[in-house]
């Protein structure tokens, strides 16, 4: 009885493929010079592929056959939004996950071309795959267009195209997305409410702190919703002394965010006053070279790691606070 079982699901799967018309199989492999000037006809089913419903446009813009997708491009009857029948994946979709430019170039010269497909298992747009994967050249012609949708985010985790190229540390991706005025800086994913000021200080990614902290709208005090770590949380904890130095410039940053976990602050805080109070990490040595850094001239620290202003006398809240970092 199995070998019956095994025996039917071959003869069906052999039936399924007899069912691929020429023409998607064609355009799927290439089997033909992309240069010939060919008659597409009716009868090739240009259309419809009974698997799945991947028209023609749709496999060739997957496999990267950019003159085929000219060519069928040039037909007015031919679909380009068209998405399989699976998840919805489009042509433009695929061509931007894969990284195509010029075959993303070709689809948004048509008029009728959709830029913020998604795709029905997460609803990532194209704009979202070609951020997350660092693919400027494609970024940049999606981004140019004023009928994009920037702040699309996955019906997974909620996230962002700016938000998955400050988690990758594509810096020339956040650069393009914060050229549009209506890009929000802010978006949080659902998972862990984490911003992209937030990933980005977290990955020790300065040049994409320094360009997202050059927006006035951008909230450099979110914290995730786990731990309540903020950015510069992250960036004294992490020892990133240049992160640290850009976050502590902003005049709205508040240092005093104590951390859900530990209940402590553990930031480094701006000592431009003499009685700002001073938290530090515990155990943290680079912590410490990022305090004494950012001290003001003339002070220091002793060696009971206190901090010594010159006429000065510590406060009670770095005498309740003061950590050993031996």
């Amino acid at each position: 009885m199995a070998v019956g079982i095994v025996m039917e699901a071959r003869l069906e799967r052999r039936k399924k493929e007899q069912q691929r018309s020429f023409l998607i199989y064609v355009f799927k492999h290439a089997y033909f010079p992309i240069n010939a000037k060919i008659k597409l006809r009716a009868s090739y089913q240009v259309i419809l592929l009974r698997d799945m419903s991947r028209t023609p446009l749709l496999c060739a813009a997957e496999y990267g056959h950019q003159g085929i997708v000219g060519l069928l491009l040039e037909r007015e009857d031919v679909e380009p939004n068209r998405g399989d029948t699976l998840y919805g994946r489009t042509p433009l979709w695929w061509a931007a996950a894969c990284g195509y430019d010029g075959i993303v170039k070709l689809l948004l010269e048509r008029e009728d071309i959709d830029l913020n497909t998604v795709d029905t298992l997460y609803g990532r747009t194209p704009l979202w795959w070609a951020a997350e994967r660092g693919y400027e050249g494609i970024v940049k012609l999606l981004s140019e267009r004023e009928d994009i949708d920037l702040n699309a985010a996955d019906t997974q985790y909620g996230r962002t195209p700016l938000w998955w190229a400050a988690a990758r540390g594509n810096e020339g991706v956040v650069k393009l997305l914060l050229e549009r005025d209506d890009i929000d800086p802010n978006t949080t994913d659902t998972q862990d409410g984490r911003t992209p000021l937030w990933l980005a200080a977290n990955g020790g990614y300065e040049g994409i702190v320094k360009l997202l902290l050059e927006r006035d709208d951008v909230d450099p005090n979110t914290a995730d919703t786990r731990y309540g770590r903020t950015p510069l949380w992250l960036a004294a904890n992490d020892g990133y002394e240049g992160i640290a130095k850009l976050l502590l410039e902003r005049g709205d940053i508040n240092p005093h965010i104590p951390n859900l976990k530990w209940g402590h602050t553990r930031v480094v805080q701006s000592l431009s006053e003499p009685k700002s109070p001073l938290t530090i990490p515990i155990d943290s040595k680079q912590a410490a070279d990022v305090v004494r850094n950012v001290l003001p001239q003339g002070d220091t620290l002793n060696s009971n790691n206190k901090r010594t202003v010159p006429g000065g006398k510590e406060g009670k809240g770095q005498k309740k606070h003061r950590r050993s970092l031996a």
